[in-house]
């Protein structure tokens, strides 16, 4: 019984130190997009609630996920796609490591031509090689991120 309890306090001195390898809040505290109307492909304007529109993303980590897609797309797509009325791409390089400082760079939106309007965003690489996303600005009414697999 005591040798018992000796490992079980060794084991558990062995988990105490903790260190993380990605920006605070960003792989603990994201929460996750699912919806399907995010994917590039889908051109419909007669659903409710069209044009879809970011704005509550700004300052907050966020996850995509689902039949909609898992990763923003990387280069500019026209009007009227993925369920918003300008899409939001983000044609900068991932990060390909875990690291506490996020990479930062400018995302676009396509209002009347390719990287019309630009503005800040942050992506970080979590463990189980999943990406989120911190939108700093939101330029422009209606914007939405599609998404592809």
């Amino acid at each position: 019984m005591m040798n018992y309890c000796a490992s079980s306090l060794l084991l558990g001195l062995l988990f105490i130190p903790v260190t993380c390898d990605f920006p605070p809040g960003s792989c603990d505290g994201y929460t996750n997009i699912t919806e399907p109307w995010r994917n590039r492909d889908f051109t419909s304007t007669s659903f409710t609630g069209f044009p879809k529109d970011d704005k509550n993303l700004v300052n907050h980590w966020w996850r995509f996920t689902g039949i909609g897609g898992d990763r923003v797309v990387s280069s500019c797509i026209s009007n009227n796609h993925g369920g918003t009325h300008y899409s939001i791409y983000i044609p900068f390089s991932y990060p390909s490591t875990e690291s506490v400082t996020p990479t930062t760079g400018t995302a676009y939106a396509y209002v009347s031509y390719c990287a019309d309007r630009g503005f800040s965003v942050s992506v970080a690489l979590c463990p189980g090689g999943f990406y989120v996303y911190k939108p700093l600005d939101h330029p422009y009414t209606p914007l939405g991120y599609l998404t592809c697999e």
